[in-house]
């Protein structure tokens, strides 16, 4: 069987690397080893840092100039901290320490380090190893640390803690993982980026142990861990696209598109993938080989090639999973609370893999040796198509659901639609979008809502792209953050575009920037507008062509 993934890398047996870090905190260790400012009525703008950093880089349109889009700012690593924190599971929240950040007033943070290193040396020489005091103190000392930058210190503390936790309370103890989440933020800031996924992992593990399978509980670990699975993945892609000689080069999406040549049965159209480094062996079969002889490129593959499901990354064929299991074991009314919540969760799966497929393919375009033909044709892939149709009937399955129950605002009713009618442009199905979105259109003209009201319920925002409900590049929500936090703008474009009525931007035009800005995120920018469909314009129930439609978009990294 032919490994996806598309550089070298280290095959383990499920688990084994939650157990490892549970064998690492069994063993005894002894050894030490930005604020908000006053709101404006414009976005505020600061100055580049010294290295260009573009992994976290978000693009934010606002018609074109004057309407206000944050009211204040806040430091772009806090917020990164933040985002770290909040990643993963955090359904612990109670902590047995006391002595956390005793920070006394007016104390240089270098102060407080040598203050609590003091008092750690005398604990470790008269306190048991296990003492609640000496736990403290490494947790304490810890955060000092990890607020100091000195993250590899911090680590070694807060793992110190851990196991003190672990072998007072249990392998399984709740406790540890608020310090858990703190390892993870460390590890983060570092760019240890299989660090962080082993602990992701094993706090899951952790909750796994200790709650019911059908817990309450259980259920929003499970989806967290999930979440987070979903995140890396596409976190991962940009920031592969942004800093392709980052650390971030295992198995991304955009590495698997290079290595990988997608070919079409030309009796079905249906794909199956083959490594680049066994073209040789299509084009130069053995002649010894049954398929020698073949002219079928597709059946001289056969021997090499996976198929489109396997292709599928890993996180987010396990994140799929997932979710699954937390519908099937949703009780009656949580599924009426949150399975609308999953299912488009589940349709941010459908759509990134639509996009990894889509990369892979145009990518195969790109460099074609001339041996295929059939990828000029518009086939419809397996893993995309099914996809697309059970997304479909999911979200087919919300729509009518809220349209049936009369306690249901028609506005929320009509969102569904809108839902529904993104999901179709973002496959290219106009017909079944114009539809959707009509019949959103209608619920709120029934409702009696003037022309205005249901033109703000469509586009909230000169250009939405779709579905609003995935996780784009470039988007606020990728990195965690929500449509009331503030950021911190660098810059921005003004640009004219022409929207159709099947989403697609046209005759895009990027105006000169504001001062300072990198060159190179014109091109960044230029690209996305290039490749994302967007929620199409609506007048009186029909998607419309609009030309020369105004946009400043403020950008932040």
């Amino acid at each position: 069987m032919l490994s996806v993934s598309s550089t070298a890398q280290i095959i383990t047996r499920p688990g084994c690397k939650v157990r490892w870090l549970l064998f690492c905190f069994l063993i005894p260790q002894f050894a030490l080893p930005q604020a908000l400012v006053k709101p404006t009525t414009e976005p505020q703008i600061s100055e580049a840092p010294l290295k260009e950093d573009f992994s976290r880089l978000i693009f934010e349109a606002t018609a074109a100039p004057q309407l206000p889009l944050i009211e204040a700012t806040v430091g772009s690593a806090q917020g990164a901290i933040a985002g770290a924190q909040n990643s993963g599971a955090q359904v612990a929240t109670t902590s047995i320490t006391t002595n956390l950040l005793l920070k006394e007033p007016g104390l240089p943070l270098q102060t407080e380090i040598v203050r609590y290193q003091s008092a750690l040396d005398t604990a470790i020489e008269t306190q048991d190893q296990y003492s609640q005091q000496l736990r403290e103190l490494y947790e304490s000392l810890g955060v000092l640390l990890q607020q100091n930058g000195e993250h590899e210190k911090a680590i070694t503390l807060f793992e110190k803690t851990m196991h003190i936790d672990r072998v007072n309370a249990g392998l399984f103890t709740l406790l540890q993982l608020p310090i858990v989440a703190r390892i993870i933020t460390s590890h983060s800031a570092l760019g240890n980026i299989d660090e962080v996924a082993d602990f992701q992992e094993y706090r899951y593990y952790v909750q796994q142990k200790f709650y019911a399978p059908t817990s309450p509980e259980y259920l929003a670990a499970k989806e967290n861990w999930a979440d987070w699975n979903v995140e890396s993945y596409l976190k991962e892609t940009v920031e592969f696209k942004n800093n392709p000689g980052s650390g971030f080069s295992f198995g991304s999406a955009q590495q698997k598109s290079m290595d990988y040549i997608p070919i079409q049965n030309p009796k079905n159209g249906t794909f199956q993938y083959v490594p680049r480094n066994q073209l040789h062996n299509l084009l130069n079969p053995n002649p010894f080989s049954t398929r020698a002889n073949s002219t079928n490129l597709y059946e001289q593959s056969s021997l090499y090639a996976i198929s489109p499901e396997l292709m599928i990354d890993d996180r987010l064929r396990k994140a799929r999973t997932l979710y699954e299991d937390i519908l099937e074991n949703q009780t009656v009314e949580s599924e009426i609370e949150n399975g609308a919540t999953i299912k488009h969760k589940l349709a941010n799966i459908s759509y990134a893999v639509k996009n990894q497929m889509d990369a892979i393919e145009s990518q195969a375009k790109e460099s074609s040796l001339g041996f295929t033909t059939l990828m000029n044709q518009s086939t419809p892939n397996i893993a995309v198509t099914r996809g697309y149709s059970k997304t479909t009937e999911d979200l087919e399955g919300i729509a009518l659901g809220l349209e049936k129950n009369p306690s249901i605002n028609p506005e929320e009713v009509a969102i569904a639609y809108i839902n529904l009618g993104d999901w179709h442009v973002s496959f290219e199905r106009p017909q079944r979008s114009s539809a959707a979105y009509k019949k959103a259109w209608q619920i709120l003209k029934n409702a009696d809502l003037d022309n205005d009201a249901i033109a703000r319920i469509f586009s909230p925002q000169p250009l939405i792209a779709v579905p609003a409900y995935a996780l784009h590049e470039y988007s606020r929500a990728l990195f965690g953050y929500t449509a009331n936090d503030k950021l911190e703008y660098r810059g921005y474009f003004d640009t004219s575009v022409t929207l159709d009525q099947f989403g697609k931007l046209s005759n895009i035009q990027i105006e000169p920037a504001s001062p300072d800005t990198p060159p190179r995120l014109r091109d960044n920018l230029l690209d996305y507008l290039r490749s994302q469909k967007m929620r199409p314009a609506i007048v009186d129930g029909e998607p419309i062509k609009i030309t020369d439609l105004k946009i400043r978009y403020y950008y932040s990294y």
